[in-house]
């Protein structure tokens, strides 16, 4: 049998304050399939396919979604946009997207354009203001704000010590 490329035992899932299973137990091995076992609040062990099955069916709109939103980071980006390319209504794919990857849309978007940043400082003929605008921001006080924010220095000073 081959290593495992991932092994958790005793994790327990919850909704709000409620234990859904307790004592999940998985284990990810190359070439296969991801097997998910765990107990019921009855106390059953059970196969998580309702758990997995929540996942896949929303895994195609997140992917569109996401890349949508890397596609457009130089453009205004808002909820009701978004969520119109992925037909849903705002409300909800809000709250899919959070519960799929953990983080709210505009703290991905956010994300996504700092990334971007980091990127295209890379850049030394690029000036900041230029690359504050194709990551979508046109302040350059908001943009160096933000950007001092996820890595801790001004984009000018982040660009010196990729040079140094």
């Amino acid at each position: 049998m081959a290593e495992p490329l991932l092994e958790v035992v005793g994790l327990t899932c919850g909704y709000g304050d409620a234990v859904v299973l307790s004592d999940v137990s998985f284990t990810l091995e190359a070439g296969r399939s991801l097997a998910l076992l765990g107990r019921n609040g009855t106390g059953k062990t059970t196969l998580l396919d309702t758990l997995v099955g929540v996942t896949r069916r929303h895994a195609g709109t997140i992917r569109r979604a996401t890349g949508y939103i890397k596609a457009h980071l130089h453009e205004p980006l808002t909820l009701r946009a978004i969520s119109e390319e992925v037909y849903l209504s705002p409300a909800y794919f809000s709250r899919v997207f959070r519960r799929e990857t953990g983080m709210s849309v505009s703290a991905f978007i956010s994300a996504q354009r700092m990334r971007r940043a980091a990127e295209l400082l890379h850049h030394k003929d690029m000036p900041v203001s230029a690359v504050a605008q194709a990551v979508g921001i046109q302040s350059l006080s908001q943009f160096t704000r933000m950007f001092r924010q996820v890595y801790g220095l001004p984009p000018g000073a982040y660009r010196k010590q990729l040079s140094a």
